[in-house]
Parts: structure tokens; sequence; C-alpha cells
């Protein structure tokens, strides 16, 4: 009997503390987009054993993105990124950490963002090639409610990965 109350007890806790927590403090975020090829950033003496540049035909992207992490005082998200992306038949992922700064904190939000991390495709090299992947960006949220966690946001900027920068558009909803 001891032990069912010290366990009713700690559950009460732990799911109020998980409530509180989740209300507060974290979110997920699920966004879709697309990247658009602007320039390349490297020239290539080519050698004989040289394959090409990693994306070689230039190619535009689609990606989709998961984020979860910690919000501070509803004006600055702090989280960890993983994603798919698909250059143009060309598959690939990516992790990030991601940082947005608000401007304001009203029902319509603008707000800059920063995001580094590793991105791998599958190309034409043998087990494929990583790089180095950082974006800036801006962008607008739209808050459903006071009460509501559901927010809609619009980002766009600026892109480099795999020697190469893109213009990225993306929309997605923060929980």
């Amino acid at each position: 009997m001891k032990r069912l109350v010290y366990l009713l007890i700690f559950y009460s806790l732990y799911s109020n503390a998980q409530y509180e927590s989740a209300e507060k403090i974290h979110y997920m975020r699920i966004e879709g987009g697309f990247q658009k090829y602007y320039l390349r950033t490297l020239d290539v003496d080519p050698t004989m054993n040289w394959l090409g540049y990693e994306l070689n035909k230039e190619q535009d992207a689609w990606f989709a993105n998961f984020i979860w992490g910690w919000d501070f005082e509803e004006k600055t998200l702090l989280g960890l990124g993983a994603g798919y992306l698909n250059y143009e038949g060309i598959n690939g992922v990516q992790v990030f950490s991601d940082i947005n700064f608000f401007i304001s904190n009203t029902r319509v939000n603008p707000y800059l963002g920063l995001r580094g991390g590793y991105s791998h495709i599958w190309n034409q090299y043998t087990n494929g090639s990583g790089s180095f992947t950082g974006t800036f960006f801006v962008g607008i949220q739209y808050s459903f409610g006071t009460y509501s966690s559901l927010r809609l946001y619009l980002q766009s900027g600026l892109k480099y990965t795999h020697q190469a920068l893109f213009f990225p558009l993306s929309l997605g909803f923060q929980f």
C-alpha cells in the first residue's frame, strides 16, 4: 500500500512537471520547402580522379525538416533538427542546430534565424559527399491564439551547402 501511495505521488508530480514543461518550454517544428540554386562557390581545376562537383547539374531541392527545441521567454528558440533532402534525384539527409530571435511578442511575429550543421548526399562519389551547411533566414510567424501553442511560419534566406549557395523558402508549423 505504501508503494502504491509513493507511486501515485511520483506519477502525479511527474505528469504535472511534463505538462508544465511541454506547455512552457519545449516546442516541435515540422517544415517543408524548396531551395533554389543560386551559384557555385568553388571552381575546380579538374584532375584525373575528379568526378565532378558535388551537385554537378546545379540542382534545386525539396526538403522536409523536423526540429525539437526549447523556447526561452517566447523571444528565443533554440533547437536541434534533422531533415530529408532531394536535389532532383540525389537524396540526402541533414542534421543541424537552429536558433531564432523574435523581434516582438505579438500575434504576427517577425524573426531572424541561423542554422548550422552537417549535410550528406548520395551523389556520384562512392559513399556520397558530406558538407557543412549554414543558413541565415528571416521569417514571420503567426500565432493562432493566446492560449494556443500552434503557430504557422514562413521563412526565407540564404543557405550554403555542398559548394553552392541556395535561396530556401519554407513553410511550417510549430507546436
